[in-house]
């Protein structure tokens, strides 16, 4: 079935879900990662920092909500949104299994982020990304974001 319900998002709970599935989802998330995409990198930096990055969200448990998509007991889509200062809320990680792509479901995830930072009395809601990340580009704008800032960020290398 292509329809998708909102009974399957909840609110990630390490005692109850799979942490190595929200890891390997960030992996999948950081697919236009400037550090993946920067041949420069060649230790894995990518998969450390992606790593450190999703560990660090799961346990800022007081800032940040991780928003789970489960099917059949697996979670196979997440998002995470902190609140920041002045009302002001961040969605970070963005990620759905490559299986269940094209059926609706990081909408969902972000329109229940977006809903979740309204009703915590949220005023505005920022999402960052990479240029070259043309499907998160995509849905962020289906899901009514748009582009207010764009920013080069260079690494140097002695090389």
């Amino acid at each position: 079935s292509n329809v998708l319900d909102e009974d399957s998002l909840f609110f990630y709970d390490s005692k109850n879900e799979a942490y190595e599935e929200i890891e390997a989802l960030a992996l999948i998330s950081g697919k236009y990662s400037r550090f993946r995409l920067d041949k420069n990198f060649k230790n894995n930096e990518y998969v450390r920092l992606y790593k450190k990055w999703i560990h660090n969200l799961l346990l800022k448990k007081e800032q940040v909500d991780i928003i789970v998509y489960k099917t059949n007991n697996k979670i196979i889509g997440f998002t995470s949104i902190e609140e920041k200062e002045n009302l002001l809320f961040d969605i970070g990680l963005v990620a759905v299994n490559s299986g269940y792509r094209g059926k609706g479901i990081g909408a969902k995830l972000i329109n229940y982020a977006t809903r979740y930072a309204y009703l915590k009395g949220g005023g505005d809601i920022q999402v960052i990304t990479q240029e070259k990340n043309v499907p998160a580009l995509n849905l962020y704008e289906k899901c009514g974001f748009r582009i207010s800032k764009v920013e080069y960020i260079y690494h140097f290398w002695n090389l």
